[in-house]
């Protein structure tokens, strides 16, 4: 994730550009390597986990879910350390920062945010998906995979778009304060504000939906039960996102009203990156088949280490 402001976001208020001395930024370059090293290395095995569990395979729902993993593990592999390399050169006198020429920059801009939009698109899709299942369960039991695939790449272009949008903004406008204001009131704050609104507005219903179910035939509650649960720990993996969503949407509104903000602008980058960490530790407290195959994983890796220990020690 990267904060929406092209120009040095560490001008002063009199638009002086100042770097941070090292001492200010290491710290915060030093948490966000490893916060970006523990996303990686959590959502391969997520992922590993929900491809190789035959129970969670089988399971067309489980298609989002891994393509949220993807996501995520992308934010930590390629926006995290880029989101690195312009905060240390950028805004701190710790290296150079060259951002490139013509489409190698336009591309590493595009790559700073595409993956946190991604995400966010990805969650409201979820909860549509969530919501057609509590409404048209049987419909919904009977969707295809394509469907899925589809879903997926609706995902993946509208976040697409939102970027070739942005880039085209920059490219053709003066870049100064009015662009930025222009950017957050046209692209960042109204794509926060209609995901949070589909994904509220989605949940709402599904909850209403089982409060009216609750005198459901035993044949609907054995097949809905796997379902509810599903949704249950989806609802709190979007509770979870919104949560480390929100201090981005209060710093965007409030950017142009603070006269330093460097270190602001770091804690919401590092407790924005905690989105990316934070589903695979909640996979493991509530599916099952998650933690089993897990656990199943570890003992592997386990077994495999023992063994090549006491072949060593043999030699």
């Amino acid at each position: 994730m990267a904060i929406n402001t092209n120009n040095s976001i560490s001008n002063t208020s009199d638009g002086s550009s100042f770097r941070h001395p090292a001492s200010e930024c290491v710290p915060w370059l030093v948490v966000l390597t490893i916060e970006c090293l523990a996303i990686v290395i959590l959502n391969i095995i997520t992922f590993i986990v929900l491809v190789t569990e035959q129970q969670l395979k089988r399971q067309n729902a489980y298609l989002p879910i891994r393509n949220l993993a993807i996501v995520d593990l992308l934010a930590g592999a390629i926006s995290g350390p880029l989101q690195i390399e312009r905060v240390g050169g950028e805004d701190c006198d710790v290296w150079e920062y060259y951002p490139g020429f013509g489409w190698v920059d336009h591309l590493k801009f595009a790559l700073l945010h595409l993956f946190s939009m991604a995400s966010l698109a990805n969650l409201a899709a979820i909860s549509l998906e969530r919501m057609h299942g509590a409404l048209r369960p049987l419909q919904h039991m009977t969707m295809n995979k394509r469907v899925y695939v589809v879903i997926i790449a609706v995902v993946w272009l509208t976040a697409v778009i939102r970027e070739s949008i942005q880039i085209v903004l920059y490219e053709t406008q003066t870049i100064d304060r009015d662009l930025e204001i222009l950017v957050n009131s046209t692209l960042y704050l109204p794509y926060y504000f209609i995901s949070l609104f589909v994904i509220c507005l989605s949940y709402v219903t599904i909850f209403m939906k089982i409060r009216c179910n609750v005198h459901s035939s035993t044949l609907q509650s054995t097949v809905s039960i796997r379902e509810r649960k599903l949704t249950v720990t989806l609802f709190i993996v979007t509770i979870a996102s919104i949560l480390t969503l929100l201090p981005v949407i209060i710093f965007q509104i409030l950017i142009h009203s603070l006269r330093s903000y460097f270190h602001i602008k770091m804690f919401v980058v590092m407790f924005f990156l905690a989105n990316s960490l934070a589903n695979p530790i909640i996979y493991s407290m509530r599916i099952q088949g998650f933690r089993q195959r897990l656990a199943v994983l570890f003992s592997k890796t386990t077994n495999q280490v023992s063994s090549a220990e006491l072949q060593l020690q043999r030699l």
